[in-house]
């Protein structure tokens, strides 16, 4: 075999090699955090005010895991109003493992119910209202 049918197989096999990878890279399924996430953008400022707010808060969020529930207890400002919150157990390795809560309290106690949840690495995302004022907390959670 001489030298120039050797560099038509190589070239070939080049070329087949990068069809391949372009088939491959065509198939798989690429999430993305949100789908509108350049609208999500523009308001971002509205979240970074309300995650300054929780911060300033006499007391921590606390976040405790039971067996079927997971027991968010928020500020002692929070246990004399009423408090309209949005949950998100955020899965970043799966959309379709994403929990979305909309809870209500008047005694700052939040009971998620997780026994229907998938075990894993989830981000917690606590947005609240009370008293006209918008509230942002995030947390690293592990369901067991």
């Amino acid at each position: 075999m001489n030298w120039g049918t050797k560099i038509i197989i190589v070239y070939i096999l080049f070329v087949i090699g990068i069809m391949f990878l372009i088939f491959k890279s065509s198939n798989q399924n690429i999430d993305l955090v949100t789908p509108d996430y350049y609208a999500k953008e523009l308001v971002y400022q509205n979240t970074i005010e309300a995650r300054n707010r929780t911060n300033s808060l006499s007391e921590k969020i606390k976040v405790n895991q039971l067996d079927s529930f997971i027991v968010i207890q928020l500020p002692t400002e929070m246990s004399t109003s009423n408090v309209k919150a949005s949950i998100t157990l955020y899965c970043p390795s799966d959309k379709q493992k994403d929990v979305h809560f909309n809870q209500s309290t008047r005694n700052a106690m939040i009971h998620l119910p997780i026994s229907t949840v998938s075990k894993g690495y989830y981000e917690l995302q606590i947005d609240w209202n009370t008293n006209g004022q918008r509230y942002y907390y995030e947390d690293k959670l592990i369901i067991k």
